[in-house]
């Protein structure tokens, strides 16, 4: 069993616009990588999303499948994801079914989203002892040279998961790199498909606004917050109307929602 950690490479010291000592890639490959990395940036369907992936993804890296999604970060809940080409039969094996929803269990997933990187997997004996029906799975459905990764988004629960598949080829260093630097473009497109924006971390919830909204959890109204933290109801109204505004939400009930998914407040 191979299991490789692979560090994330600086997109502006890798994206020249020639072939230098410091970049793997030529030219012709820095620009279609440009190109494809405006067609994540641009694009709001999850049809876009698999045709930028199987028409200009899969031709600067070959790969016959890949999956992505996006979870609950402690449980490897699945709340959204985008199979390109994976055999059902095969997702339902690395895929949990409880009373709470559906659950990665891929050991490269976990693995991968506990390093907060890439791992590459070349073959499955090493996790036949703590996942058999994972690695049973892989051997039986003819699953080579896995390269998967777990990211866990700053401030929240949330994380997203990566994996591609190459039966024919083994992942050498610039399609590692291209993987790299193309993953937070294709995180970003993922959260706009599925309307999971990320909050903008420069703007940061003052004290009195987590106070408020631990108070609006509870289900105080605000003459309630009001009289329990001593201040004026206009007061309350102009803290909510902001925490509203930099949480990016409607209504104080989508507030607290959010607020609890990027532990700006404990449920």
């Amino acid at each position: 069993m191979t299991t490789t950690i692979i560090a994330p490479v600086a997109e502006s010291k890798i994206l020249n616009c020639k072939k230098t000592s410091d970049s793997p890639f030529t030219k012709d490959t820095s620009f279609k990588l440009l190109g494809i990395i405006e067609s994540l940036d641009y694009l709001s369907t999850r049809e876009e999303f698999v045709d930028v992936i199987r028409d200009e993804i899969r031709r600067l890296i070959p790969h016959d499948m890949s999956i992505f999604g996006i979870g609950e970060w402690k449980t490897f809940r699945v709340d959204a994801k985008i199979n390109i080409d994976y055999c059902e039969k095969y997702l339902k094996t690395i895929m949990d079914n409880t009373d709470s929803g559906q659950h990665v269990n891929s050991p490269v997933v976990r693995e991968a989203a506990k390093a907060s990187n890439f791992v590459e997997v070349k073959v499955a004996e090493h996790y036949a002892k703590k996942n058999p029906d994972w690695a049973e799975a892989v051997r039986k459905f003819g699953i080579h040279n896995l390269y998967g990764k777990g990211r866990k988004h700053p401030g929240g629960t949330r994380y997203t998961f990566h994996c591609y598949t190459n039966n024919h080829l083994e992942w050498d260093d610039q399609r590692r790199r291209i993987v790299n630097i193309i993953t937070p473009h294709i995180d970003n497109a993922m959260l706009r498909i599925f309307g999971m924006e990320t909050i903008n971390k420069t703007i940061e919830i003052t004290l009195r606004e987590q106070e408020i909204l631990q108070h609006i959890q509870l289900g105080l109204k605000n003459e309630d917050i009001a009289r329990q933290l001593n201040i004026s109801t206009h007061t309350v109204k102009n803290h909510i109307k902001s925490i509203l505004a930099k949480l990016k939400v409607k209504n104080r009930t989508e507030a607290v929602a959010k607020a609890i998914d990027f532990d700006l407040i404990q449920a």
